[in-house]
């Protein structure tokens, strides 16, 4: 039973590929003709803050599917920034380009303009910024191994996110974050535990996408405890409010977790109904 239905997920798992390839694809179309729209405002836009938020927002729409193109936009859009003497659009500018760098896997880079943005986010107060750079700060370090210091950084964002707002919707994704370097160290109770603090507040602000990572998350830290029955429990969880929001990518990397923990359970059978 247990790899009859392994297979049945395996091929869940190709078809939900095939379709989020779709998905993407008119994603990007709709996307594009969102970024062109903005493109067309630039010639009647004046030379202030509202032009550099338009070169921001063109550069950002295009990170994660034209780095090339994005990395102009980020260009122009500090070049602008420094010459209104706008320093919060420079540290826009330099998240927006440390986000493109990431894209490229240029850690090196990104990690740079992450922290010149900082620093000078802390320099006019900028409670916004510090967070999401410290954030993004954290992201690097988490992508190169740096557990340690990816801790540091999400903790500075959070901390920062509480103060700002106790029950803000920027609490929960660091929670999250904090959560997987923490199934990372193979700590899976604190893991668990700042994972369920990010669930309960997900839910009380009805941020389902964090709902949904915070429920499958749950899943792999039991699962890695051998807690196969919670560990389910919390995966199906997951894979419904990622149905829910559309989400493909990460239905069918679920897909593959439930199908991981079948496997394990066909040492330990009476653990899982069948």
């Amino acid at each position: 039973m247990v790899q009859g239905y392994t297979l049945i997920l395996r091929f869940a798992f190709a078809f939900l590929l095939i379709s989020l390839a779709y998905g993407v694809a008119l994603a990007q179309k709709q996307g594009q003709a969102r970024v062109d729209s903005l493109i067309a405002e630039i010639p009647s836009a004046k030379a202030d803050s509202n032009h550099v938020k338009l070169l921001y927002t063109i550069g950002f729409e295009l990170a994660s599917t034209n780095a090339s193109e994005a990395l102009r936009y980020a260009e122009q859009t500090m070049k602008l920034a420094r010459q209104i003497r706008w320093p919060l659009g420079i540290v826009g500018g330099c998240n927006l380009l440390g986000n493109i760098y990431f894209y490229k896997s240029d850690m090196h880079k990104a990690l740079q303009m992450y922290l010149t943005g900082l620093k000078l986010a802390e320099s006019i107060h900028s409670q916004y910024y510090i967070s999401k750079l410290a954030n993004n700060i954290g992201n690097i370090y988490t992508s190169i191994g740096n557990n340690p210091k990816a801790i540091e950084y999400y903790q500075k964002s959070l901390q920062i996110e509480q103060r700002m707002d106790p029950s803000g919707k920027g609490i929960a994704p660091s929670l999250v974050n904090l959560g997987t370097i923490y199934k990372r160290l193979k700590d899976y109770p604190q893991a668990i535990i700042n994972l369920k603090q990010a669930l309960t507040l997900s839910q009380q602000l009805n941020q389902k996408d964090i709902i949904g990572v915070s429920l499958v998350s749950l899943g792999s830290a039991y699962m890695a405890q051998q807690e196969l029955v919670t560990s389910l429990r919390y995966l199906q969880q997951g894979l419904q409010i990622q149905k829910e929001t559309g989400d493909g990518a990460r239905v069918a990397s679920t897909y593959d977790d439930v199908a991981q923990l079948y496997l394990r359970a066909s040492s330990q059978p009476r653990q899982l109904p069948p």
